[in-house]
């Protein structure tokens, strides 16, 4: 049932030729996993979710593609529900990691990026059922990126100190430029970063 279903939404689109090419794609991707193929068959609503996302959208099916688990948060219930506010973003994000073991650097960081991924998606899938205003999605997309950034710091931060120490009174700051400063981040933005510390040229470490 999953074939025909993204078949016919890439026939009925206004870009048949575009969106079989994505929809095959995507196919492909998630056949590497039968036990997504027996969900998305059981639930019409998530199945339905899918092909419009195919037919519609270049980025998403591209990141579905790389990225299957996303079709976690087609799956999710909450995917056609509230929208997670910056408030929740943050708490996401600091709760992906609030339960790793101490140290644990890398696990961390793949902790963050699927969470990125997830939360992303969620926004993007809002924002193409036109549930969350476009300016809206660039305030909450800069929110996510803040949350992120203050989470890879702490990460950062732990990893380096337990190799080298701290500098006694110095601090660090991570400046937002661009988009990320103006709140109006895209799906498909990066991120301009500038990094300050105010370290005494000869300090050193404890």
């Amino acid at each position: 049932n999953v074939l025909p279903a993204l078949l016919a939404a890439a026939a009925h689109s206004d870009s048949p030729d575009a969106s079989l090419p994505r929809g095959l794609a995507l196919l492909q991707a998630v056949t590497r996993s039968t036990s997504y193929l027996a969900l998305l068959d059981e639930q019409p609503a998530a199945l339905a979710r899918l092909a419009d996302v195919t037919a519609r959208s270049a980025l998403l099916s591209e990141r579905l593609a790389a990225h299957p688990l996303l079709l976690d948060e087609l799956l999710d219930s909450r995917a056609a529900g509230a929208i997670p506010d910056e408030a929740q973003i943050a708490a996401l994000v600091v709760t992906a990691i609030a339960a790793l073991p101490p140290g644990d650097t890398e696990a961390a960081l793949t902790a963050l990026n699927e969470t990125r991924q997830a939360i992303g998606f969620r926004l993007a899938l809002a924002t193409l059922g036109q549930r969350l205003p476009p300016i809206e999605a660039a305030r909450r997309l800069a929110a996510l990126a803040e949350a992120l950034l203050a989470a890879a710091l702490q990460v950062a931060q732990a990893d380096i100190e337990a190799a080298h120490g701290r500098v006694p009174g110095a601090g660090l700051a991570v400046l937002g430029y661009g988009s990320l400063g103006g709140q109006e981040l895209g799906f498909g933005s990066d991120l301009d970063l500038v990094f300050l510390h105010d370290a005494r040229a000869d300090a050193v470490s404890d």
